[in-house]
């Protein structure tokens, strides 16, 4: 971060320390791929800054060049754009172009794993909707049961008492 705010503040030299410095630190660590991108594309804008294309180039294109599967499509997107832009003002137009096309195949990338992920959402809440629907109906089930076991119950009780009335009667008849 100190390297972005030296180059914000056009102290050029010192944030190019700073990036050199942590590209050798992670470069040392495959964990770190990302991160070594991220600082390979900063040298870049640093580069290009203090009117150096060449290196600007390299330092871009081994950001580029470390680009793989693993990493998140958002990365590609911006490394791509970041060649476009520079081959843009570099007035190579071929090489512009294919970066450019790189970039709208990662974006369409992205935008079908948005995608992919949000039929699935869906899909996961239908489900979620049709289980709420069978519980919700199996409730509603449970609450008969209960009521009609209820209502049995009573009437069985109701016979009882019914039946220990009429023995009783008898009984008083009999005497």
């Amino acid at each position: 971060n100190m390297a972005g705010v030296f180059a914000y503040t056009n102290r050029l030299d010192e944030s190019k320390k700073l990036l050199l410095k942590g590209v050798e630190i992670s470069e040392k660590n495959p964990l770190l791929l990302e991160e070594t991108i991220r600082l390979y594309s900063n040298l870049g804008i640093v580069e290009e800054m203090q009117n150096n294309p060449l290196q600007a180039e390299k330092n871009y294109l081994k950001a580029y060049n470390l680009l793989n599967d693993t990493l998140p499509t958002g990365s590609k997107i911006v490394i791509s754009d970041y060649l476009f832009l520079f081959y843009k003002k570099q007035k190579n137009y071929q090489k512009a172009l294919h970066y450019n096309e790189e970039k709208t195949k990662y974006i369409i990338e992205e935008y079908e794993n948005v995608n992919k992920g949000l039929d699935l959402f869906n899909e996961v809440e239908q489900k979620k909707l049709i289980l709420e629907e069978k519980n919700e109906a199996l409730s509603k089930q449970k609450l008969l049961y209960i009521a009609l076991a209820i209502f049995f119950l009573l009437a069985v009780l109701g016979l009882i008492f019914m039946i220990i009335n009429r023995q009783k009667i008898s009984k008083q008849n009999e005497k």
